[in-house]
């Protein structure tokens, strides 16, 4: 099934998002929906200074499952495509800037064990609650290259 992928600047200590959202459609194959449009899968997040970096401040990655209701479910004949919750990851911008590699990394998915606690899936991440999330499978993660660049926009 296809996924939605959206990727923000989460603030923990003030327990709020402090960047626009950046999407990405993924098709069955894990792929960009449109690998033609490659420029188009790339964000930059102006929103941090030096003192934002200094804070509790994590990349936040939600993935949403375009399809059938259940993922076991037989085709459904009136081809209604529904948007259900499948994972999420998140990312300490301090362990981006201490780790020296610049290979991409591959982040963590973790499910809800309760689909009420969605919402909040990822505080519950960058706080450890294991008691309200586990991971999606051994070989499922998320692949993304970051980047930090440091100057004026200009």
């Amino acid at each position: 099934e296809e996924l939605e992928v959206i990727f923000s600047l989460f603030d923990s200590k003030e327990n709020r998002p402090i960047s626009e959202r950046f999407f990405v459609r993924l098709n069955r194959n894990g792929l960009p929906k449109s690998p033609e449009k490659t420029e188009r899968y790339s964000s930059l997040f102006v929103d941090l200074s030096s003192s934002d970096l200094r804070k509790d401040i994590f990349i936040t990655v939600h993935i949403i499952r375009i399809g059938r209701m259940g993922a076991g479910e037989k085709k459904n004949p009136s081809n209604v495509q529904y948007r259900r919750p499948f994972g999420c990851a998140a990312l300490s911008i301090a362990d981006l800037l201490t780790g020296e590699s610049k290979d991409d990394l591959i982040l963590k998915v973790y499910m809800c064990n309760t689909e009420s606690d969605w919402y909040q899936i990822h505080e519950n991440i960058i706080k450890k609650m294991n008691a309200r999330y586990n991971l999606t499978g051994s070989n499922t993660g998320l692949a993304v290259s970051l980047q930090l660049l440091h100057g004026d926009l200009e």
